[in-house]
């Protein structure tokens, strides 16, 4: 794995903020939008109903990057409400076209697939 790609961030912080990131998702697609820049992750999400949500939380990472992918809100939170709350996730990202991945300690992980951005 590429390190600048990898960002740690807490669990319960992370499903937290992927709740409020969401609130202004299409029901539908459920689609949030996720970037990485120093040390913060932004989750927002905007719909023409509900307007635009928008969140930032602490994630650690060694490199200063900046990354932006789609992700489906529903299922990242499906794996992140398995975490203890208190719990470190790794969030590896290589290209907004590639599988995201999810890991926590050595046993559990989660690959999610980018959503197209026009969806």
């Amino acid at each position: 794995k590429d390190k600048r790609y990898e960002a740690e961030i807490i669990a319960g912080k992370f499903l937290n903020g992927v709740r409020l990131g969401s609130m202004s998702a299409d029901s539908e697609s459920n689609a949030i939008d996720i970037s990485i820049k120093k040390n913060e992750m932004v989750i927002r999400s905007m719909s023409e109903k509900l307007g635009l949500s928008n969140v930032r939380i602490i994630a650690t990472h060694d490199e200063q990057y900046s990354q932006n992918v789609r992700l489906d809100a529903k299922k990242l939170g499906d794996f992140l409400k398995l975490i203890p709350p208190e719990g470190s996730v790794q969030f590896y990202c290589p290209a907004s076209d590639d599988p995201v991945l999810l890991t926590f300690g050595d046993s559990q992980s989660y690959i999610l697939a980018p959503m197209d951005s026009r969806e």
